[in-house]
């Protein structure tokens, strides 16, 4: 059986990415902050000791993987326009993600 790694399979088109895959019996690793129906490994991109973390448990566990999905993004939800990158979003922190 394959094997997915995919950052973001959470929700979004991560996570439509991941169902296409689990339908043609590839099992579905899923990178982030949030759980998933997939196995989960925790990680938060902006933070750079989850990053690590992360990597240690795929080191120990997840060795056999065959594909590797980069898909996390991060993005405001409001009007075009009206978003205060100051107040209500950390623009550094995209960046770090998005980029």
């Amino acid at each position: 059986m394959k094997k997915a790694i995919i950052t973001g399979a959470s929700s979004g088109l991560g996570l439509e990415v991941a169902k296409q895959l689990q339908e043609k019996d590839v099992k579905i690793v899923n990178l982030s902050r949030s759980k998933s129906p997939f196995d989960n490994i925790y990680v938060d991109l902006a933070e750079e000791k989850t990053i690590f973390d992360a990597v240690k448990v795929i080191k120990k566990q997840h060795t056999d993987f065959n594909i590797l999905i980069l898909n996390a993004g991060l993005y405001a939800k409001a009007e075009v326009g009206k978003v205060d990158f100051e107040k209500e979003y950390n623009i550094e922190k995209s960046f770090k993600i998005n980029l």
